[in-house]
């Protein structure tokens, strides 16, 4: 299924990556990786940044859920995330 919807997402990336996203009845699912020293590096930031405006243009697309490594949450206060 990430394969897939990875290719969906970009054809021409056939690399294996620690963040990805799927799409299932309607809900949009991504998963950060925010574990490294820099958190977020530009090709992630690039990544979301399309998917997320395909899925938002999308009908299908009704509710979307992002999540984060353990790392990221911890930079957050408890509730603000």
């Amino acid at each position: 299924m990430l394969r897939a919807q990875r290719l969906q997402d970009s054809p021409n990336d056939h690399l294996l990556r620690t963040y990805y996203h799927w799409i299932d009845r309607g809900v949009a699912f991504y998963f950060l990786d925010s574990a490294s020293e820099e958190q977020f590096d530009g090709a992630q930031i690039a990544w979301f940044e399309n998917v997320l405006e395909k899925d938002m243009a999308s009908a299908s697309v009704k509710t979307m859920v992002v999540e984060c490594t353990r790392r990221f949450r911890k930079a957050f206060p408890r509730g603000t995330a």
